[in-house]
């Protein structure tokens, strides 16, 4: 019976984390997430968002959506918070 408890617990554990993580979360509006921020903080951003429009590649049918900023040889990519809130990952 215990050992049988050893890997049931991890292996349940695993599953609702899993569920959980996999869940879908809808994003909310522009307007929305940005409602108790001052105006000039907003237009700012709205006008670095026009200067700088994203790009897409498309990766096994999957969009991917990028920014380039800069030049010159030397490269830099950032993934920040891949795992947690890639396309992929929310729209399956």
């Amino acid at each position: 019976m215990k050992s049988r408890l050893k890997w049931l617990i991890p292996l349940i554990l695993l599953i609702v984390i899993t569920a959980l993580y996999l869940w879908p979360v809808s994003k909310p509006s522009f307007e929305k997430l940005y409602a108790d921020v001052d105006q000039e903080t907003v237009d700012s951003l709205v006008a670095f968002r026009n200067a700088y429009p994203t790009r897409t590649v498309f990766v096994n049918d999957k969009p991917w959506d990028y920014l380039v900023l800069g030049q010159g040889e030397n490269t830099i990519v950032f993934l920040h918070g891949i795992t947690g809130a890639c396309p992929i990952c929310l729209n399956g």
